[in-house]
């Protein structure tokens, strides 16, 4: 196997100039240089192990200054390939007691700049880089950084999100020197907690520090001497509790920041290694699939899906334009439901057993969508349009299907229109709704498409032994669903300057600004001009009513509108079964629902026991509450 795999961890720290953070250095005579690292000489470049695996960690003190408040002054990256190499900045190389100049932002940016710079000195071509927490706050500092100070050296390439314009999930950095590239992706979207947790769960060996982020400011580099104050250990930036007890075994004199810095550096950029080295070596061995290939979990979850459980007879499609548009506008999420604002006595707390996987065991739409204005609903499996009459409260207490206005999600009482997936409105109609259909989309219905998919991998998360196995067997369950309701994107990144961006950019090609420079520049990205026939129907279709819309187009002229595909009716569909699944609970006679979200439940009295247990899909009692309010 040749995983070149890595990863890359950027910390914060809260900023804190101010005099009472001041600290007296006792080693003023001792001039440091620019660049430090744990051993001797300026920068460490050595042998460790064997394989091709890239950890890349930064660890950053804030300041008023500079984008994002915060300023790099160490960081490191190691593989498998037998080189690892750290860089520290010391106090003092900063800028005069007080001085928050550009020299210091500068120095920032050479740490990003002389990090990647490394990795290309290494010929580490070709190497994916997973970066701790990319898309929401790394991401600016490099880019920030590379795009500004690099001289034209690095071309950068974007992947994001399209449903959320600023959640970057990797990017290409090509060395244009030499023409070789290496990449960056986001790790969090592998693992859904926070890393000391993902070391815990996955059993590694190498298993998070300590460090107290509090302390920090820009005196506080190459301070020794008394161990910081517990409260420096405890703040919102500490993923899990760090305990009094953990804290007496730090020891109370000499503690030496610099060294315990390195100490916690290493020990994020190893551990995160270790477990992406486990995760990418267990779907290689057991599927044949190279985890660097992807962007997220979910996305590789498909692949092992589709390369390893898919039967070819199930014909899922991507589907486009006014189509996807029309089933996307039925994809809905879980809901929170507070049912009961009084103080509560003697309720009961449930949580069902993997909801969605359960609802992916359910008949699923396949083959290519059919537009009918045929409106037997009984003759529908797939999507409807039409209008929905609620029931009155006499007839069901707690209403089931909800509506989107003006951004807000409410469960109206009067009659309102939407699209809808079919068997959500079949058993709405059984609660006491009425509905009035005008059109809808046709899919056959798909048995056990993913059955074979669901059963294996819950059996593994029910009774393997192996901790990386049963970790990563949770994480596709409960991921995969989503991916086919996903759109992506590939942009390129630019900073480009403001007069420019006014006049050749702006309103002419598909843009987000990222983020304004601090020189007054735009980091932008963009995929390309926009079509003025694109851009008219756009128009167009925002304008429109429905029933205008139905009657100016021609139905086989609606395939025709260009969009991002996707596989939405998929995601649709078990989104609507997930949403059915806990709504029978809702409306029980004598049995009062409280409170109810996606998938858990506070309940008057216990459910009945055939509703509870072990097995997929049915609850388990989490709690049994005396007193409480919600």
């Amino acid at each position: 196997m040749d995983n070149k795999i890595g990863s890359f961890d950027l910390e914060t720290y809260p900023i804190a100039h101010n005099k009472e953070n001041e600290i007296k250095i006792d080693n003023k005579n001792d001039k440091i240089n620019n660049w430090l690292n744990i051993n001797d000489g300026d920068y460490i470049s050595k042998n460790i192990t064997t394989d091709k695996s890239i950890n890349n960690d930064k660890t950053i003190y804030p300041d008023h200054l500079g984008l994002g408040n915060h300023i790099v002054y160490a960081g490191g990256w190691a593989t498998n390939n037998n080189v690892e190499h750290y860089i520290h900045q010391s106090a003092y190389d900063l800028p005069n007691k007080g001085d928050y100049g550009p020299a210091l932002v500068n120095k920032d940016k050479s740490i990003i700049y002389n990090l990647i710079d490394s990795i290309f000195a290494n010929k580490l071509f070709n190497y994916t880089f997973f970066v701790q927490n990319l898309g929401k706050f790394d991401s600016f500092y490099i880019l920030d950084s590379l795009t500004q100070n690099n001289l034209g050296r690095f071309k950068i390439t974007g992947k994001w999100k399209s449903e959320d314009e600023n959640k970057l999930l990797g990017f290409t950095i090509v060395d244009t020197i030499t023409n070789k590239k290496i990449y960056m992706k986001d790790s969090m979207n592998f693992y859904s907690a926070p890393l000391k947790k993902v070391l815990q769960d996955y059993n590694c060996e190498i298993q998070k520090g300590v460090f107290p982020h509090g302390f920090m400011n820009e005196n506080r580099l190459n301070y020794i001497g008394k161990k910081p104050a517990y409260k420096y250990f405890q703040n919102k930036f500490n993923a899990m509790v760090f305990s009094k007890e953990e804290y007496k075994l730090i020891p109370k004199n000499k503690w030496n920041c610099k060294e315990e810095l390195m100490k916690y550096l290493q020990a994020d950029v190893k551990g995160l290694l270790e477990v992406l080295t486990l995760t990418a070596n267990y779907f290689f061995d057991k599927y044949s699939l190279n985890m660097t290939k992807f962007y997220t979990l979910p996305g590789l979850a498909i692949a092992v899906y589709f390369s390893n459980y898919h039967d070819p007879d199930h014909q899922i499609k991507m589907v486009k334009g006014i189509v996807e548009k029309d089933i996307r506008s039925a994809y809905k999420g879980g809901i929170v439901n507070n049912f009961n604002t009084q103080l509560i006595n003697n309720a009961y707390y449930y949580d069902m057993n993997s909801q969605y996987p359960n609802a992916m065991l359910k008949d699923m739409p396949i083959g290519n969508p059919i537009f009918t204005t045929d409106t037997d609903l009984n003759s529908i499996f797939g999507f409807v349009y039409g209008k929905i009459t609620p029931p009155s409260s006499d007839v069901l207490k707690n209403l089931t299907i909800e509506h989107s206005v003006d951004g807000i999600i409410k469960f109206p009482t009067k009659p309102f229109y939407r699209w809808i997936n079919s068997e959500q409105i079949k058993i709405g109609i059984k609660q006491g709704y009425k509905f009035e259909m005008m059109c809808g989309y046709k899919f056959e219905r798909g048995k056990d498409v993913f059955k074979s998919f669901v059963e294996e991998l819950y059996s593994i998360k029910k009774f393997s032994t192996n901790d990386v196995e049963r970790n990563i067997a949770k994480l596709m369950l409960n991921s995969v669903y989503g991916r086919f309701g996903m759109k992506e994107i590939t942009s390129q990144i630019k900073v480009i300057k403001i007069e420019d961006y006014n006049e050749k950019m702006n309103k002419k090609i598909n843009h987000v600004v990222v983020t304004d420079l601090s020189n007054g520049d735009k980091l932008v990205k963009y995929n390309g001009k926009i079509s003025e026939k694109l851009r008219k129907l756009i128009k167009y279709l925002e304008e429109d009513s429905y029933n205008e819309l139905k009657a100016k187009r021609k139905i086989n002229t609606w395939n025709k509108v260009r969009g991002t595909p996707s596989a939405v009716q998929i995601a649709a569909t078990i989104s609507a079964y997930a949403k059915i699944s806990i709504n029978e609970f809702k409306n029980i006679d004598d049995n009062n629902c409280i409170y109810s979200d996606t998938d858990s439940l506070v309940m008057q009295h216990k459910l009945p026991n055939d509703k509870v247990g072990k097995n997929i899909g049915q609850m388990k009692l989490e709690h049994e509450i005396i007193r409480g309010v919600l």
